[in-house]
């Protein structure tokens, strides 16, 4: 599959989730997908190092200006390191999410789109 999609309804907006594989084969669909983009998340594995071509998608995105979260995946498990993720990236904005736990992926984009909204 070389895309998800999803669609949620929070603070009367609609907002639209497209979702795309983090290997480098994917590039031209999130090149595509981008297009027209208000905001970007970055979901990432905190249980282990930050790899290059995540590091370089980070940097394209905050070089272009678009809006962004970083989602710190597996936050739940004993072998979690957020601060890593963090002290890699430079990034102060980040929510520790568990993929297990839905609400908590709900609640940080809830915060993300709050932030997004009171920039408006």
């Amino acid at each position: 599959m070389a895309f998800d999609f999803g669609r949620i309804t929070l603070h009367s907006l609609q907002i639209y989730l497209f979702g795309t594989p983090g290997q480098e084969r994917f590039e031209f669909v999130r090149e595509i997908i981008s297009r027209g983009m208000d905001a970007a998340i970055l979901v990432i594995d905190c249980t282990c190092q930050v790899d290059d071509f995540t590091r370089n998608l980070y940097q394209y995105l905050t070089e272009k200006n678009i809006p962004l979260a970083v989602m710190l995946n597996k936050c739940d498990l004993v072998e979690a390191c957020p601060s890593m993720v963090k002290r890699t990236l430079g990034t102060t904005t980040t929510f520790d999410i568990s993929s297990c736990d839905g609400e908590s992926a709900r609640q940080a984009l809830s915060l993300f789109v709050d932030g997004l909204v009171g920039d408006l």
